[in-house]
């Protein structure tokens, strides 16, 4: 099991006393201390210990971001099953067994993300339920690829023989989906659980809400996690490309800038959003059937003050 921390001290207590609870327990916990201001490391082995669980810490000398630290301890792993756990997230006292059940000679098994308000209280489930047990790599890559799955690590149990050497992106801030949908196109069959044993936290702090610099890296995404794709001779429609670059890209990005302080930056990011999809990609989705996306795009593109006003409204 492999923990990149970052500045959790508010959080990794309870993260670990969730993986103390599970049945079986963990073999070992690599805490990877991705350069924190608060002593979340330390305290994260000291908890670990605590709980009678194997621990090893690794502590970065400067900020290199998730993917690395994930990388880092993915270096540190022996074991042949691989689980990344987030530090602000917890675990249900199944959860590793429900993973382990379904695995069997799958290359990976998902399960589904439940999803926890500020008071820890689960209040939905990000994902639908799957409809089989498991499907091929390519299938599971296009499950990726029109949302019905999501690309989070911590949901996942893999066997480490299928994971390179770095298979998350050390520079970008959003580095799960293009590497998922490349560990999709490498895998042989994937296993999806119906059950959705990990709780994923939401805390207005998350990186993922907040508009800065790094937020523009949405613009390469879409190429990014495509080119997987057609690499592993799965190149998707036009109309399909379409809608994974509005979903994952155009909208994200433009809602973001629009929800921050007015400011030269988050106007460009707006134009630059509306800018990502072209006259030939409308008429594909509106040829596919994706009217509301078409609807929404153009609105963006032609009045962004309308759209950040309904925005705004929601």
């Amino acid at each position: 099991m492999i923990i990149p921390v970052s500045d959790a001290a508010d959080h990794i207590i309870d993260c670990v006393a969730s993986l103390a609870r599970l049945t079986p327990r963990p073999d070992r916990v690599i805490v990877v201390d991705d350069h924190s201001g608060d002593r979340s490391g330390p305290l994260a082995l000291a908890a670990i210990t605590a709980a009678g669980l194997a621990g090893t810490l690794i502590t970065h000398a400067h900020r290199r971001g998730p993917g690395a630290a994930r990388n880092r301890g993915l270096a540190a792993a022996t074991a042949p099953l691989v689980w990344f756990v987030d530090a602000d997230d917890t675990v249900d006292p199944d959860a590793l067994r429900i993973l382990l059940d379904a695995l069997g000679e799958h290359d990976f098994a998902v399960c589904r993300t439940s999803l926890a308000c500020e008071t820890g209280e689960v209040d939905g489930i990000d994902e639908p339920p799957p409809d089989r047990a498991a499907v091929t790599g390519l299938e599971y890559a296009g499950m990726l690829l029109d949302g019905r799955a999501r690309a989070y690590a911590p949901t996942k149990l893999f066997r480490r023989a299928l994971l390179p050497a770095r298979p998350w992106d050390e520079v970008r801030r959003y580095e799960d989906l293009a590497a998922m949908i490349a560990l999709a196109c490498s895998a042989r069959t994937v296993a999806l659980v119906a059950e959705a044993p990990y709780r994923y936290h939401r805390r207005g702090g998350s990186a993922s809400r907040i508009f800065d610099p790094a937020s523009f890296e949405l613009l390469a995404l879409p190429e990014r996690a495509l080119s997987r794709l057609r690499a592993a001779g799965a190149a998707p429609t036009r109309a399909a490309a379409a809608e994974f670059t509005a979903r994952e890209a155009v909208f994200p990005l433009a809602h973001l800038a629009m929800r921050a302080a007015p400011d030269p930056d988050a106007a460009r990011a707006i134009r630059a959003a509306g800018r990502m999809l072209g006259r030939a990609d409308l008429v594909a989705l509106a040829g596919a059937g994706h009217l509301r996306t078409v609807a929404a795009t153009v609105l963006l593109k032609t009045f962004p003050r309308c759209y950040a006003r309904i925005l705004r409204t929601r």
